[in-house]
């Protein structure tokens, strides 16, 4: 369920004032992984997604102002090999948030051979119960559990 956790830097604060969202058409669409590659070096880029439909690929990108967003496309990504692109630029985020996890199942039968112990808790950020599995304790008495889906954790006893 959980992949991590990470600080969320606000663009704004940083000076890149234009969010756009950009419809990539490939002159050549057997060099995706190609493009991707160059997209990954363009710090602006901060989203990559292989899409259905009439684009290629579908990028999210901050710049500084429209003027360098202009700059970006022509200077940075017109060279990836582009046939054509479209731009929408969003002028606010109306809704920004994660997928809920408020009406997932529990599984109570699902059994995990390599796990001999287990407990039930109640996990604060949801009020739902998930199975936990006790996986070792270390020499600080710290006991390390993981949880489907979830990333390890420790508590203390």
């Amino acid at each position: 369920m959980l992949k991590g956790s990470q600080f969320i830097i606000d663009p704004e604060k940083l000076g890149y004032e234009t969010c756009a969202y950009i419809g990539l058409y490939l002159q050549n669409p057997a060099k995706f992984d190609d493009v991707v590659d160059e997209l990954k070096k363009i710090p602006e880029v901060v989203e990559c997604h292989y899409t259905t439909g009439g684009f290629d690929m579908f990028i999210k990108l901050y710049a500084r102002n429209n003027h360098d967003l202009l700059n970006v496309i022509h200077d940075k990504l017109q060279p990836l090999g582009l046939s054509r692109s479209e731009t929408i630029i969003s002028f606010n985020a109306a809704i920004n948030r994660q997928v809920s996890i408020d009406n997932l199942p529990i599984d109570d039968d699902d059994d995990d051979d390599d796990v001999d112990e287990y407990m039930d808790v109640t996990v604060r950020f949801d009020g739902k119960k998930m199975r936990i599995y006790h996986d070792f304790m270390d020499e600080e008495n710290d006991v390390m559990f993981r949880a489907y889906g979830v990333s390890t954790f420790s508590a203390r006893y």
